[in-house]
């Protein structure tokens, strides 16, 4: 079973092509990209608000990444428009970037992105560890953001259909956020 589900999930994770050291002790790394695929952050310099439908399709495509990551217990940590990769001709969507800060579920991180603490400010205080909450809030901020209502306080008054503003607004999850 895990060997089935690693399979299908392999279009979602980056392919690696090459890693080199640097000279400040990180390392470069080159991925290989598909068809025709866009940083969703450059999508959104052009295209933003996304039309409801394609927001709800890049979020059916990262909640099906979190739902392995959950599996797999891991948090990515930085789910955000510049880690995402789309594909718009497949509408498949990848979680290409920000791996460095993937941290097991129940250890603290010993690093996050700035927009990860912006957002999540308590994750910066001592003995906080991770869960599945984390990215399940990055997701909804991100879609939030594609949708142009980052604060998400127009998304009920019609912007987008009910069902896709209370998934984004107020989600039904078992982590409380």
């Amino acid at each position: 079973m895990y060997l089935a589900l690693q399979i299908q999930m392999l279009a979602c994770w980056p392919q690696i092509e090459s890693a080199e050291p640097t000279q400040d002790g990180g390392r470069l790394i080159v991925s290989k990209r598909h068809g025709v695929d866009i940083l969703l952050c450059d999508m959104l310099e052009k295209t933003c608000p996304l039309p409801a439908v394609h927001a709800a399709w890049v979020g059916s495509g990262l909640l099906n990444i979190a739902a392995w990551l959950t599996w797999s217990r891991i948090c990515h940590g930085a789910i955000a428009p510049d880690t995402i990769l789309i594909d718009p001709t497949t509408h498949s969507v990848r979680l290409m970037a920000g791996w460095c800060f993937s941290t097991p579920f129940g250890h603290r991180p010993q690093i996050l992105p700035s927009r990860t603490l912006d957002l999540l400010p308590t994750l910066a205080s001592a003995g906080e560890v991770v869960d599945a909450s984390v990215d399940l809030h990055l997701i909804r901020q991100t879609l939030r953001e594609g949708l142009g209502d980052p604060a998400g306080s127009r998304l009920s008054s019609g912007l987008v259909p009910q069902p896709l503003a209370d998934g984004v607004n107020r989600p039904r999850c078992a982590y409380g956020i």
